[in-house]
């Protein structure tokens, strides 16, 4: 075997070799598997190769776990609990001792409800899906020797936590097929829709349909305003060497409105805004990431940093003039944004990454998908129980929070005006007497 082949289809472990770290798992078709357990990430680093390929070829893509936009998260934003990656690795039907990467869960280790001991898939401010990679037609045996890792291995985990999983799509498929096979107790504390586009055609009338034709008329008065003011122009960040002045206008402009006084700005948080810097520099290296911009008079007055996987793409981030919101800026990038995604062949649909009651994103992009906050019981006696127990408690919370808002609004509520007594007819009044 070739040094590259190596490197793509690292061996398997002989029974010779050091198997502290796997374990075996056959699936009910006869296909072997073996879980790695992985709680440096010196050790992961060594799978860049197969980790990318994997990715590349996942049938649910996920830009946030790729290697490169992983490392950028991990080496700035890491997690405050330890590591527990588990790569799972196919074994080759046709080349003994040769396997494949075809799962990769990045697991750190928490506290669940009840002080429980739990594995959630690594979440972090800028990580808007949880979703593992998995490899394309592997998705039930897949979860089902994750499953079985985490009942059998000894590390005595109750439960798992996907918290922002698609509720949709092959994995959530297979993970309901397992989860089903096994009995396996659940809980959702949140689901909600989020807004995505595939639309492909005319976008003026797709504007149309999704934000009528009077508000449309009226952004398009807001841009011949803007354009009023000088030179408008769209760009796209294409020269290498520029890519310092794209992140340095990008920081400064989203410092300068709303983020920074909710103190969300990156620019704020030095270890944030090196994160950005690494992952724009690194992405863009890979052609992973796509900045683009409106610029009025060479100053930029909106930014937006998407993310590709292909076939997906993820709206990072964008950042406008505040100055200039009248001429709704932001909204303008997002036109142009539209009429550029009719133009990608490597792209056929895209997530806004954005929150499920975001005022403008909802109103330009018509489609939508589930996402949701799963835990899952690994069939632990603790693990069912707690789980069984989280909607009673979900419960009382909420009549606790209806109850509360109620007592509040009861004592807001002003006093009724007294009531001035009238004379009745015939009837006299005296100083210091009432009628």
């Amino acid at each position: 075997m070739t040094v590259s082949e190596l490197i793509r289809n690292p061996p398997m472990a002989t029974p010779g070799q050091s198997r502290a770290n796997c374990s075996d798992f056959v699936a009910a078709d006869g296909q072997r598997y073996q879980i790695e357990f992985v709680t440096d990430l010196v050790d992961l680093d060594q799978y860049r190769t197969p980790w990318q390929l994997l990715a590349d070829g996942a049938a649910d893509p996920n830009v946030f776990y790729e290697p490169w936009f992983f490392a950028a998260a991990a080496r700035y934003l890491p997690p405050k609990n330890e590591w527990r990656i588990l790569l799972v690795w196919r074994a080759d039907k046709n080349a003994a001792h040769e396997r494949h990467l075809c799962g990769l869960f990045p697991f750190v280790q928490t506290r669940g409800f009840g002080g429980i001991r739990q594995w959630s898939l690594w979440n972090h401010p800028y990580c808007f899906l949880t979703n593992p990679l998995i490899e394309r037609g592997q998705h039930v045996n897949v979860l089902r020797a994750v499953l079985h890792y985490a009942r059998t291995a000894g590390h005595k985990i109750s439960t798992l936590e996907f918290p922002l999983l698609a509720g949709e799509g092959p994995l959530n498929h297979g993970l309901t097929e397992v989860l089903r096979e096994n009995l396996s107790a659940t809980f959702r504390p949140d689901k909600y829709l989020r807004a995505t586009t595939s639309y492909r055609g005319d976008v003026e009338e797709q504007l149309k349909n999704t934000i009528g034709g009077h508000h449309l008329r009226e952004f398009r008065r807001q841009r011949r305003k803007l354009e009023s003011q000088g030179q408008l122009e769209y760009r796209t960040l294409q020269d290498q060497n520029a890519v310092d002045l794209w992140i340095d206008w990008f920081l400064a402009l989203e410092a300068a409105g709303w983020k920074a006084q909710a103190g969300t700005a990156m620019k704020l948080n030095e270890p944030h805004a090196e994160f950005f810097r690494e992952m724009v520099r690194t992405g863009l290296q890979q052609s992973r990431v796509r900045m683009e911009g409106l610029f009025l008079n060479g100053e930029p007055v909106a930014l937006k940093c998407n993310l590709l996987s292909p076939p997906a793409a993820f709206a990072f981030k964008i950042a406008f003039d505040e100055s200039l919101r009248k001429c709704s800026p932001g909204i303008q990038l997002e036109f142009e944004s539209l009429q550029q995604f009719n133009l990608q062949t490597r792209i056929d649909w895209a997530d806004s990454c954005a929150a499920p009651d975001h005022p403008m994103i909802n109103r330009i992009w018509s489609e939508r998908r589930v996402i949701q906050h799963l835990i899952v019981s690994t069939g632990s006696i603790r693990g069912d129980l707690v789980i069984s127990s989280l909607p009673l408690v979900r419960s009382l919370c909420r009549l606790q929070r209806r109850l509360t808002q109620s007592c509040m609004q009861f004592f807001k509520r002003p006093a009724p005006a007294a009531s001035k007594p009238t004379a009745s007819a015939g009837a006299t009044t005296e100083p210091g007497r009432s009628v």
